[in-house]
């Protein structure tokens, strides 16, 4: 079996935000001459393919290639823990890339990270026929189906804030460098941090002192002044309700009551965590609570009430008012992304920071009910 001529001819012209039509025009050929070349039914010229590339601003070999009948089977990397308490994944698991302190790492990309933000990942594990699932922790072959010289431009930030999608989508518009939102909760994002999984973890987590955020869950796990601490937002954390709150939920000591339906977190979330310290400040027993149901979003947890699946969620406000519920605020909380220190130099991050600091973004956030964008992007060193 011979080679054969593949391009990425489309996605390169829509870059450029040219139309079939302009790009011909540019190169000298007819509008359906380019259309016969972007379909693959037709072999550019060596002088028409350099004519493309050049109008394109791109390299020849990232527009044209030739399809190997023998692949590569694909670059190795490692499989990270997907944050359900799964010890494995199918071996054909669609995955997001990323290239983190010199090393490959691949994140599946579940179900609810499908719906959540309509994505497919960057590549596909490569199943051996002997297997059926591959484990997390271990040493990968990945099909990417991207370049990796872009998939390494990819910005790795795990955590649970919705704002995150809004931050990956401006950054995505600027087309200087990627970013990744990897749905995690709090814990789970600062043990793909210290594990070297991820460039970014965000925290919301209550310090037990009540003097703060995140700062004692970070010298817990990093040494004294290797950790920059940048916030995107700050928000109410509390109890979500059906519209006009038919059950009456008012206090904390409702969340006791044996005929409610309570959809709490995850126990390694920031959500969970800092409503297991409100009891106790409230000198409630938190074992005497009773979660009908556990799920692992902010978002989940508002939709659940919302469909009636529950009758109290524990949530944020952005979400409450995103969905027309009831809010009943417990705690305020400042949401912020943690990465070492040494990494604020690194290439990549720059597209993060300066969106974060950024005018555009701010008043947008500002703009999104529930978040307060006063403080976004103010960073310190813990």
């Amino acid at each position: 079996m011979s080679d054969e001529l593949q391009n990425d001819l489309s996605r390169w012209r829509h870059k450029a935000e040219l139309t079939q039509q302009e790009l011909a025009e540019r190169v000298g050929i007819s509008r359906q001459a380019l259309s016969a070349i972007e379909s693959g039914r037709s072999a550019p010229s060596t002088t028409l393919a350099l004519k493309l590339a050049r109008e394109l601003e791109c390299p020849v070999d990232e527009l044209f290639w030739l399809d190997n009948p023998h692949p590569d089977p694909g670059l190795m990397a490692t499989l990270a823990a997907n944050g359900a308490g799964q010890e494995a994944v199918t071996q054909t698991a669609p995955v997001i890339l990323g290239r983190v302190a010199a090393k490959w790492v691949a994140h599946p990309v579940n179900p609810y990270e499908r719906c959540l933000k309509n994505v497919s990942g960057d590549g596909q594990l490569c199943g051996e026929s002997n297997q059926n699932t591959a484990r997390f922790g271990r040493d990968v072959s990945v099909n990417n189906w991207l370049p990796r010289e872009e998939l390494a431009q990819n910005i790795l930030v795990a955590g649970c804030a919705p704002p995150l999608a809004m931050l990956e989508r401006q950054i995505a518009q600027q087309g200087a460098g990627g970013m990744r939102w990897i749905p995690r909760s709090s814990m789970d994002a600062l043990d793909l941090l210290a594990r070297q999984e991820v460039h970014m973890a965000g925290l919301h987590v209550t310090n037990r002192a009540g003097d703060g955020y995140n700062d004692e869950i970070v010298s817990e796990r990093f040494d004294a002044g290797e950790m920059r601490l940048v916030t995107l937002t700050r928000w109410q954390l509390g109890l979500v309700v059906a519209p006009g709150n038919p059950l009456g939920v008012h206090e904390i000591d409702d969340l006791l009551r044996s005929d409610l339906r309570f959809v709490g977190r995850e126990e390694e979330s920031g959500a969970h965590l800092a409503l297991v310290q409100y009891l106790e400040e409230h000198r409630l027993n938190p074992e005497e609570l009773s979660i009908f149901d556990r799920v692992r979003s902010h978002l989940e947890a508002g939709l659940a009430v919302a469909y009636g699946k529950g009758d109290v969620g524990l949530s944020v406000e952005g979400i409450a008012r995103g969905l027309g519920l009831d809010f009943i605020p417990l705690v305020e909380e400042r949401f912020e992304l943690v990465f070492p220190s040494q990494w604020e130099g690194f290439g990549p991050l720059r597209p993060v920071l300066d969106v974060l600091v950024s005018g555009r973004f701010r008043r947008q956030l500002a703009a999104m009910p529930g978040y307060d964008a006063e403080s976004t992007g103010a960073s310190r060193t813990s």
